[in-house]
């Protein structure tokens, strides 16, 4: 990352629910927040258990992405009517402390995390990362990998093209990448969320279908879509619409 140190800015205020014993991290653009995201807490309590919060993170930018995306304050707003008056929290951290066009990294997001909960008496509160199973086959390449996993142990939705755990873990392995501890984990957290289902509707699906113009029910929630509609997301000829 050019410029200042994101990583040493102030960390964001977090709300730890008193009955967590796991918190597990979501990142993600959330561009939009789809239904596949909120739903994510319950799949996630069913396969971990009622002690387990979710934790959604929006990013500032991935540094595996060059297009801005939809600017900040928008996605912001969209996962919060998604999320309104059910489970799941939003830890802001990441946009709060990267400067404009910064991108934002994993590793640091989740000592940031690790911190705040130290910080607060809550060493024994457990952190675990949630992503996608074509994540996970590029994990090597993010940033200080193995110090990821130190700190949160991997929760692995399966997803194309990454539908079986079997052959996921084989790919995990041969890559040469994993010691035998971390293929562990790997294994545990692959299992683990094994029967977490997901929707078949992505983000992109979600913007391909406003920029035509189609409706969103089934894909958002309705405040999403309202947002959508009011905002002029997503629409071909609105790139910088509202941008302000």
């Amino acid at each position: 990352m050019t410029g200042t140190d994101s990583s040493a800015a102030p960390i964001s205020p977090l709300a730890i629910p008193p009955h967590a014993r796991t918190l597990v991290l979501f990142g993600g653009s959330f561009d939009p927040p789809h239904l596949a995201h909120t739903s994510l807490p319950a799949l996630v309590s069913a396969a971990l258990g009622p002690d387990a919060a979710v934790v959604y993170i929006p990013a500032a930018r991935s540094p595996h992405k060059d297009a801005p995306g939809t600017p900040a304050h928008h996605r912001l707003a969209m996962l919060r009517l998604a999320l309104h008056g059910g489970p799941g929290l939003i830890w802001t951290d990441e946009l709060d402390r990267t400067p404009p066009g910064g991108a934002s990294y994993t590793v640091d997001t989740v000592r940031r995390a690790r911190h705040v909960l130290d910080a607060a008496g809550q060493a024994h509160v457990g952190l675990r990362l949630l992503f996608g199973a074509d994540q996970a086959l590029a994990f090597h390449r993010w940033k200080q990998p193995h110090d990821i996993l130190q700190l949160a142990q991997p929760l692995v939705l399966l997803r194309a093209p990454a539908t079986d755990a079997q052959r996921l873990l084989e790919s995990l392995a041969r890559s040469g990448e994993w010691s035998t501890r971390e293929m562990d984990l790997w294994r545990r957290g692959t299992h683990t969320a094994a029967g977490l289902a997901q929707l078949p509707h992505a983000s992109t699906d979600v913007r391909a279908a406003a920029a035509a113009g189609a409706n969103l029910a089934g894909m958002v929630s309705p405040a999403v879509a309202q947002y959508i509609a009011e905002h002029g997301l997503y629409r071909a000829s609105a790139k910088n619409a509202d941008s302000h």
